[in-house]
């Protein structure tokens, strides 16, 4: 057994009980036998004490008489003890060992003897103990005497006759037979004990092992389970709580058995997934570790790294705000030559904490290639157009002339010349839209930067777009407080806030209202453009900055909008280091606006934002 196995503790347990409970026994027996022995004597010799009472009683206090003499000595053998009778001044009258007719010589040779025997019954009886049996009381005691050298039991008894106290028999034993007696007692009881103790532990130790065994052999089909071995059954023979206990870790065992085979099922069909996904999926622990990722994963990365540490710096950021319970993204990254659309997403375990985080990386590789040809085609058919466009609306404008001259104004030819002029601008501006679009997006735009009243532009292009406005039973409204002057190109501004404006007028029916205001966005000079018009859809709000993205498609294509308006915006505002923002609700209007730097020496210092050009 091992010491700090179940059976050596239980049959540890139980020894010990049973020694514990012997050796308690043990001592309350002695003490009880010690007692009972004790009290059995002390009874003993006052039933002997009264005997001789009455003796002397019925002897009318003969004391000399040979029958008194020899019932002492009777008792003194029997009992082992000493007896002895006073009067009732006090005075030895007759004692235990006097032989026959020594009565007679009492007077005259016994002082010595009579000395003796009275000294030593005054060693036992104090003088106030045989006052009070003298007094009528009867005395009991045991103790120890260091002039025996023994313990001693004792009894006083007082002698009546015809009502009054004539006399007292004192009687006294040593306890040493009584001792010895109890001493083999315990000596019995000990050797019973050591004799139980071992019966005990054979016994404790034939249990404890038939209670332990069927524990091991559970041990081992816990083991067997913890290394993954779901198929181990234990034998269930008993109706205990031990046979309970193996059926219900064989229960158990079934039950993981089967909840391990679905979870490696799962487990299967999630990497299945995985490896089937064309996104790149990367997934860490709450530490950043990286814990799992697919195939897509090992190829845009290279070697799989082992820590969120040893990403790229832009993954390491996008890491960190999602492991800090943000999702982050998505935002494009640059991996191995190959542009990668990446969202990361943290894995939450109830409301706050954070148990790792997922990266989902997207090749949009083939899309950028097919924008940038898509955007190389565009600006090469844009170029290739303007000049046929320039001579179609050239001769246009010299046939109508022609019409006009040989008095066909008004009718049919002059009207179909009007509408070919009218498509041929249409086109033109298509074209310049397009051609400026590109220059933006290749980052080829030039801006004349410089300090912007942004008050008087506003009051600028207002002037312009109020007679349209005033047409369409649009209401034109300016709120201009003082601003700092923003730090931009004037032109370029007022292209964005005809664009923004132009876009609000077509999307306002009459009776409502346009809205140009200033204000600040943080350190930044805010410019925004509000109507009251139909709104956009909560869908659409992430895609009206796209080109050729016409939220009301039915609408604007009757308004001749093409959806490149605002892209244009959007490039020539951030290409001043600024930004965009639209907020709208359908029914209720929207609010375009943008922000710009302000015109700081501070920030003039910093040469032209989004690395434009600043000569005109």
């Amino acid at each position: 057994m091992r010491p700090s196995g179940i059976a050596f503790r239980l049959w540890l347990g139980m020894v010990g009980l049973v020694l514990v409970v012997l050796v308690l026994l043990s001592g309350l027996l002695s003490v009880l036998l010690d007692e009972f022995y004790v009290h059995k004597r002390a009874e003993a010799l006052e039933d002997t004490a009264r005997q001789i009472g009455e003796l002397v009683a019925d002897a009318a206090l003969n004391y000399r008489s040979e029958a008194l003499q020899d019932s002492l000595d009777a008792a003194a053998v029997l009992l082992d003890a000493v007896v002895a009778v006073i009067d009732e001044d006090g005075v030895l009258q007759a004692a235990t060992g006097l032989a026959p007719g020594s009565h007679a010589m009492m007077r005259t040779m016994g002082p010595l003897r009579h000395g003796l025997l009275a000294a030593r019954m005054g060693m036992v009886f104090p003088l106030d103990e045989v006052v009070r049996v003298l007094n009528g009381e009867t005395i009991r005691q045991w103790a120890y005497h260091p002039a025996f050298d023994a313990h001693l039991v004792y009894v006083g008894l007082p002698v009546r006759r015809d009502g009054q106290i004539r006399g007292a028999v004192l009687v006294y034993a040593p306890l040493q037979p009584i001792r010895e007696a109890v001493a083999a007692a315990q000596g019995i009881v000990l050797r019973s004990g050591g004799m139980a103790v071992l019966l005990a532990g054979l016994l404790a130790l034939i249990l404890s092992r038939q209670f332990a065994r069927p524990l091991a052999v559970m041990e081992g089909a816990a083991r067997d389970m913890a290394r993954g071995d779901f198929t181990r059954r234990l034998p269930v023979g008993r109706s205990d709580e031990i046979g309970t206990l193996a059926r219900t870790l064989n229960h158990l065992a079934k039950e993981l058995s089967t909840r391990m085979g679905e979870l490696a099922a799962q487990r299967d069909q999630l990497a299945n997934i995985l490896a089937s996904l064309s996104e790149a999926v990367l997934t860490s622990d709450p530490q950043g570790k990286i814990i799992s990722a697919n195939h897509r994963a090992e190829q845009a990365l290279g070697n799989l790294p082992r820590h969120v540490d040893e990403l790229p710096a832009a993954l390491q950021d996008l890491y960190g705000t999602a492991l800090a319970g943000q999702p982050a993204g998505p935002e494009e990254v640059l991996l191995a030559d190959r542009h990668y659309l990446v969202q990361v997403t943290p894995i939450s375990e109830g409301q706050t904490e954070v148990s790792g985080a997922v990266a989902v990386l997207r090749d949009v590789t083939p899309a950028r290639k097919q924008e940038e040809i898509r955007r190389e085609f565009l600006a090469n058919v844009s170029h290739e157009l303007a000049t046929p466009l320039t001579y179609l609306q050239g001769y246009g404008e010299a046939l109508l002339d022609e019409i006009r001259a040989a008095g066909l104004a008004g009718g049919p030819a002059e009207q179909h010349g009007v509408i070919l002029i009218e498509e041929t601008e249409r086109l033109r501006r298509l074209i310049r839209d397009l051609l400026d679009l590109a220059r933006w997006e290749e980052g080829a735009g030039r801006l004349n930067l410089g300090p912007v009243d942004l008050a008087s532009s506003l009051r600028r292009v207002a002037e312009v777009v109020r007679p349209l406005a005033a047409q369409q039973g649009i209401e034109l409204e300016l709120d201009t407080p003082d601003v700092p002057a923003a730090l931009a190109d004037a032109d370029r501004v007022e292209q964005v806030l005809h664009n923004l404006v132009d876009n609000a007028l077509r999307h306002t029916p009459a009776g409502g209202k346009v809205r140009l205001s200033l204000g600040r966005r943080g350190a930044q000079v805010e410019v925004a453009v509000s109507d009251t018009g139909s709104g956009i859809a909560p869908g659409d709000l992430g895609r009206v900055w796209d080109r050729f993205y016409k939220a009301d498609k039915a609408r604007t294509r009757g308004a001749g909008g093409y959806g490149l308006g605002l892209a244009i915006a959007r490039r020539i505002v951030e290409a001043h280091g600024g930004s965009v923002d639209v907020a709208s609700k359908e029914g209720a209007g929207s609010r375009f606006s943008f922000s710009l730097l302000p015109a700081t020496p501070e920030v003039s210092d910093r040469g032209t934002p989004g690395g434009t050009d600043p000569s005109s």
